[in-house]
């Protein structure tokens, strides 16, 4: 009976000594500088086999329930691309979870996160590493509040200010909402507001975004993704600015985009039908294409607008294109009206077929070169018809610059038949046109070799 009572009494006492020590432990790791020090590199060493760029300023305080508190929290991307800058970060975490191979965090609250996202050589943004489901880390819930973006294109900084949105992972299914983003510099003006959420059974997340910018352009965007890779997604703009795409000339886009693949592959089909771009009103515009990576290649393009009707197709890698354009086109053109500018031809009337290969790198600066064969074209009281045509264009849209070889038959002057039997007309871009006039005429004394040089302002 005394020894069962000497017992019970060691036992008791070692579990005392025992908590004494986890007492003292914890005191040790939560409230001196050197135990948060020594705690802050088991913590960051071991997310580190997950994120090997991140880095953890401080750790400010733990409890022994596992509430952290870290401050100066930064992840590098090890391509020096990307970097995440985050002022505090709340977890609830599993301790024991620490020595085990996945760190289960019931609750992750971020506040002021600041990403910056630089370009590659290639000007597209892209990550050096591999996206794909992480063993190292699991995450219950999510919460961001006051975070920015920023995006380095070649127009500058694109920013997204007041990002705040949460997310929850279940066994199952994830449950996420953009509540509120707020891109600067997307469009001159009032920010462009964006909203979203994705949900659903880990199999299948569907996903849906709105946006609202200035002047009453809006967005939508609504698919899914699967697990295994595949995903579609339709989306729908109203008035979107050309120059929030990229773009450097003004107008506004409407329509319907359809996407769909599997990894790194798509398919794309567009109807931008009622667009603008620069002056020229879209009448029908129609384009699919196929998607493998940065590698692109355009099936067919269809563009309609008052006097131009073009066909094309090409391919390209990223953000360099190779196309071939054939089509035909008139004086009533944007098109037409702005090469008879930059060629300085003045009153032009023109029906004529075209054929173009377009190379370079948008937004720009492209290469133009083709041929031109019109059934009519007349410019400041002369009329030439038939009339073939070369041009090589470079520059293009910024700095035109290029030069443009015409020959024509039976040119007529002011409606009468003149004695000149053919033409050719060489013409340089910009500004003042200059040419070489040369012919061949019948008179009544015999045929006569004409030859003429001038500046057309």
């Amino acid at each position: 009976m005394a020894r069962g009572r000497w017992r019970r009494r060691a036992a008791l006492g070692l579990l005392g000594v025992a908590s004494g020590l986890a007492l003292l432990l914890y005191y040790y790791y939560a409230h001196t500088r050197l135990g948060l020090e020594q705690a802050r590199e088991r913590l960051q060493q071991r997310l580190q086999r997950t994120l090997p760029g991140l880095r953890i300023g401080r750790l400010v305080s733990w409890s022994i329930g596992g509430q952290v508190v870290l401050a100066n929290v930064s992840v590098r991307e090890p391509g020096g691309r990307a970097e995440l800058h985050v002022e505090q970060v709340q977890l609830d975490l599993e301790p024991r979870s620490l020595w085990s191979d996945t760190i289960r965090i019931d609750r992750l609250q971020i506040r002021a996160p600041r990403v910056y996202v630089a370009r590659d050589p290639a000007g597209l943004v892209r990550s050096s590493q591999r996206a794909g489901r992480s063993s190292g880390v699991a995450v219950g819930a999510l919460e961001i509040t006051d975070g920015a973006i920023e995006l380095a294109t070649a127009r500058g900084i694109i920013a997204a200010r007041r990002v705040t949105g949460r997310a929850s992972f279940g066994a199952e299914r994830v449950s996420a909402q953009l509540e509120n983003a707020e891109w600067e510099g997307l469009t001159p003006g009032a920010p462009v507001k964006l909203r979203g959420t994705a949900a659903g059974p880990y199999d299948r997340i569907a996903v849906a975004l709105s946006l609202d910018g200035a002047g009453g352009a809006t967005g939508a965007l609504d698919g899914y993704f699967a697990r295994d890779g595949s995903y579609e997604l339709s989306a729908r703009t109203n008035g979107i600015p050309l120059q929030a795409l990229g773009a450097q000339q003004p107008g506004r886009v409407q329509g319907i985009a359809q996407v769909r693949g599997r990894d790194r592959r798509a398919e794309v089909t567009l109807d931008l039908s009622g667009s603008s771009i620069a002056d020229m009103a879209v009448e029908a515009a129609h384009a699919s294409a196929r998607f493998d990576g940065a590698r692109w290649q355009l099936m067919s393009a269809d563009l309609g607008a008052p006097g131009l009707a073009l066909r094309a197709a090409g391919s390209g890698d990223g953000l360099t294109i190779a196309l071939d354009i054939d089509g035909t086109i008139d004086e009533r053109s944007a098109l037409a009206h702005r090469l008879s500018e930059l060629a300085g031809l003045r009153d032009l009337r023109a029906r004529s077929r075209v054929h173009a290969r377009v190379a370079g790198r948008l937004p720009g600066p492209l290469e133009m070169r083709g041929s031109l064969q019109a059934s009519q074209l007349a410019f400041a009281g002369l009329l030439v018809a038939p009339a073939d045509a070369t041009f090589e264009v470079g520059g293009w849209p910024r700095a035109t610059h290029g030069h443009a070889h015409l020959e024509a038959r039976g040119p007529r002057w002011g409606g009468i038949a003149t004695p000149v039997d053919s033409i050719a007309l060489d013409l340089a871009m910009p500004g003042d046109a200059s040419f070489r006039l040369r012919g061949t005429g019948t008179g009544a004394r015999g045929r006569a070799a004409l030859v003429a040089h001038g500046v057309a302002s």
